[in-house]
């Protein structure tokens, strides 16, 4: 049990310090540009995309608005 809690507890511990594709794409940048080219992307990497949401609901019509 002590086993399966230490190697579960050192691959969370390797997998929260992992960089994600957003910091390896400003790395990337910095390397290659230098760190203005970096701090110009490093904005656009923070910037969340927002998601599209649910689906608009489509409201019945009225007996007032209902076509014969």
């Amino acid at each position: 049990m002590t086993t399966a809690v230490l190697t579960f507890a050192l691959f969370s511990l390797l997998l929260a310090i992992a960089p994600g594709p957003d910091v390896l794409l400003v790395l990337r940048n910095c390397l290659r540009g230098g760190h203005r080219v970096g701090s110009a992307t490093a904005p656009g990497a923070a910037t969340p995309v927002p998601s599209p949401g649910p689906p608009p609901t489509r409201h019945p019509q009225s007996a007032s608005q209902a076509r014969p």
